[in-house]
């Protein structure tokens, strides 16, 4: 990769490759990933380069050695990745530093992506946003929970009124966890219940189902959580068209702004390519996944590590139990 951007700059990608064993020759096609035609374009350039022990990796297809570069394109489009994406990725992976394709992807996601946990700011209320159906309900109960566990104390709000069975799940769950759990409806009650809550407490906010596409139902939640400082993340359901994440993360960062990626039913989810656009389109930190519906451990701190596993994990076969509860 190093001697194909020398070659032809930091926006050249690699299109296609091939392995000669018997000559030791790995053959590079690449080109140049521009939205702007210049005025001479530079045609597609093939890159010979003597065969090098850990640009090919161990990895074998069919019989065929392949670069990180085959083994990692061929995931992302597998997972539904857009080739734009695809491509910026690509740009970040130097498989001639890594012995493994996992640990040259893991590298590139962590240059492009920035990952985190929504606790890690132990003043700042959580704000759960998202559709209907996305998770934010159980997600509450299991960061709750979370809390409980580490010895935190904490309080939960919620406005998620008109699911019918919301409230009534939150209840049983903070009485068994033994914290405060406050029920709001409009901005009013909602900024009391944040003042009654005492300041050494973490505070965990559920809100009910929102259409980013639906002006009134922005409005509504605006006018809900107006001139308070929140930490507001979207949870988004794993396993999601690619083009409706891209579309509802831009959608919800444009209206309510949220900063971090809270992603659901990844247990459930073969590609997740849904995961990195939505990531990507509405400039998110990538934070806790949920993994089963196990309150107490069915969440988990994603990392670049983790989740080039997952990717790069063969979507033809069984899924890999990489959370598997211990």
């Amino acid at each position: 990769m190093k001697m194909v951007r020398d070659a032809l700059g930091d926006d050249a990608v690699i299109m296609a490759s091939n392995t000669d064993k018997a000559k030791g020759i790995v053959t590079v096609t690449a080109a140049i990933d521009t939205d702007i035609v210049p005025e001479n374009p530079v045609p597609p350039t093939s890159v010979e380069t003597p065969k090098a022990k850990k640009s090919l990796l161990s990895l074998e297809e069919e019989g065929d050695a392949m670069t990180a570069i085959d083994v990692i394109a061929q995931a992302l489009e597998a997972h539904g990745c857009p080739r734009r994406l695809v491509n910026k990725i690509l740009r970040q992976v130097d498989d001639s530093e890594y012995d493994t394709p996992e640990q040259a992807l893991s590298q590139a996601l962590g240059a492009i992506f920035a990952f985190g946990s929504v606790m890690q700011d132990k003043r700042t209320p959580v704000l759960l946003l998202g559709a209907p159906a996305a998770g934010k309900t159980v997600t509450t109960a299991k960061l709750a929970a979370r809390a409980v566990l580490e010895g935190e104390k904490v309080s939960v709000i919620t406005s998620d009124v008109v699911k019918a069975g919301g409230v009534e799940q939150l209840q049983l769950l903070t009485k068994i966890l033994k914290i405060s759990l406050h029920v709001v409806e409009d901005g009013e009650s909602f900024k009391a219940a944040i003042n009654h809550i005492p300041h050494n407490e973490r505070v965990i906010i559920d809100t009910g189902g929102v259409n980013p596409f639906v002006v009134q139902e922005i409005r509504v939640l605006q006018e809900l959580i107006k001139a308070e400082i929140l930490q507001k993340v979207l949870v988004l359901p794993a396993g999601a068209d690619t083009i409706e994440a891209q579309e509802l993360a831009a959608a919800y960062a444009a209206t309510l702004k949220p900063t971090m990626l809270i992603v659901t039913r990844l247990d459930l989810a073969y590609r997740l390519g849904g995961i990195l656009v939505a990531a990507e389109v509405g400039n998110l930190s990538i934070c806790e996944i949920g993994v089963s519906e196990n309150i107490a451990k069915g969440l988990k701190v994603l990392d670049a590590e983790m989740l080039a596993k997952l990717l790069l994990h063969d979507v033809r076969k069984p899924k890999i139990n990489l959370f598997a509860q211990g």
